[in-house]
């Protein structure tokens, strides 16, 4: 299920993961002002899979999170590359809160998340 951020942060979101529960963050490509889509032709390749999966599903929960426009995530100063380890676009983030409290992170990134069988496997 695609959910929103929580006041439109991540880092409060991420936050927010209840004990034994997951959520999952597709890190995307902005959206061009030209053409209305991202500007990654991988992303674009990707969000029908994403958004099939996970619109489907009640147990699966999705937030998307726009990196910027091209120059915008090219720089090594980027938000997402400096706090979230993330490379590249598009990056599934699978992030779950253990019992103890802790925040476990797993990565699925770029072109893996067009094999149809390593993206099935992530989001079990």
């Amino acid at each position: 299920m695609l959910k929103e951020l929580i006041s439109g942060s991540l880092e409060a979101t991420l936050k927010a993961i209840p004990k034994g529960k997951t959520l999952y963050v597709a890190y995307l490509a902005s959206i061009d002002p030209r053409t209305k889509q991202p500007w990654c032709p991988t992303v674009r390749a990707a969000l029908p899979s994403f958004n099939s999966t996970f619109n489907n599903s009640n147990k699966l929960d999705l937030v998307h999170v726009y990196v910027g426009g091209v120059s915008q995530w090219k720089t090594p100063a980027n938000e997402y590359r400096i706090k979230y380890g993330i490379t590249a676009v598009p990056t599934l983030g699978r992030y779950t809160r253990t019992e103890d409290g802790t925040l476990e992170q797993d990565l699925l990134v770029d072109y893996d998340c067009l094999d149809a069988k390593k993206f099935q496997k992530f989001v079990q």
